[in-house]
């Protein structure tokens, strides 16, 4: 029996006349006629009681009728749920974000993309180094990774996201607490807490060139493997950090965070494979035009200040 003649079917049980059903279907009412009576024939009872003015269920057709509206429902319950997935509204995202980034600008992101996006499901990997993305990306543990360039995936797309200046991490007694900005050389004294050398943390790279160029080696007091750790490390005074602006949000008692005078940033990119699911897309291109339209603001006041100064300093020279 196909899902046509259940139409049919159907429609003659609710308009219960040939021709009002006919019409409906934009069929002939001869065509409709013989259409039932193949079903008729094919379930081998009838399912109308037929009248010159009228059209009228038989008990079997009632329970044809019945089975007939739940299989035409599911069917198209089928076809939204199948449009939707290919459409991206609905399926499954994981991501995987690296350190810092896991407390400040993806947690934002992935907010806002639910609030647009809520029957999609968001599965995240928060605090996962890059080196440990790479591989769960490429096996398709992960759909989408925010980890630290420079980064190499063939049959990947990396797109820098956002760069954040890097700050100290002090004890609430260091003598750089009592300052309101410190230089990499005020800590050259000091035991640097670090994630782990086994991690091949872009985080430690970008820390130990800065102060080569600032003239030391880092000496490294203790390696750990969690952002928390290197707070609490901190805060009881076994050395210092120097940690993404974004760890900021994480305060405990007996350690301040200072700015670094010229000190290094630390970028952050967003992979994703680039033969990409319908939802990677969608997600793709929500963080794009979020993340553009802060930088569009940027522009927009960069060049409002520089007329303002250029109109400015031609009102004093008309003077």
């Amino acid at each position: 029996m196909e899902v046509r003649q259940l139409q049919y079917v159907l429609a003659l049980a609710e308009e219960c006349h040939f021709q009002r059903a006919a019409s409906r279907l934009s069929v002939s009412q001869p065509s409709l006629s013989q259409h039932i009576q193949r079903v008729e024939r094919e379930v081998g009872v009838e399912l109308f009681v037929r009248s010159t003015r009228s059209v009228s269920l038989t008990p079997a057709g009632e329970v044809l009728v019945a089975r007939a509206r739940e299989i035409l429902a599911g069917l198209d319950d089928a076809i939204e749920a199948t449009r939707e997935r290919g459409e991206g509204v609905t399926g499954r995202l994981s991501i995987g974000i690296a350190g810092s980034a896991t407390y400040s600008l993806v947690p934002r992101l992935v907010r806002g993309f639910r609030h647009e996006h809520p029957r999609l499901v968001i599965h995240l990997s928060p605090e996962m180094m890059t080196s440990q993305q790479v591989p769960a990306l490429v096996d398709g543990r992960l759909d989408i990774g925010f980890l630290r360039p420079p980064v190499a995936v063939d049959g990947w797309s990396v797109e820098v996201v956002d760069s954040e200046p890097m700050v100290a991490l002090l004890p609430a007694g260091h003598p750089g607490a009592a300052a309101s900005s410190v230089r990499l050389t005020d800590l050259q004294r000091d035991p640097f807490i670090t994630f782990s050398s086994r991690s091949d943390s872009r985080a430690n790279q970008v820390v130990f060139s800065a102060c080569r160029k600032a003239g030391f080696d880092p000496r490294i007091g203790q390696e750990v493997g969690m952002v928390a750790a290197v707070v609490g490390l901190v805060s009881a005074g076994i050395g210092v950090a120097v940690v993404p602006h974004s760890i900021q949000c994480v305060k405990v008692d007996g350690a301040v965070y200072r700015p670094i005078d010229d000190g290094p940033s630390l970028d952050l990119a967003m992979c994703w494979r680039e033969e990409m699911s319908p939802a990677v897309a969608r997600f793709v291109r929500y963080v794009q035009k979020s993340i553009a339209a802060p930088l569009a603001d940027q522009v927009r006041r960069a060049i409002e200040t520089h007329d303002a100064r250029r109109l400015s300093s031609s009102s004093g020279h008309s003077r």
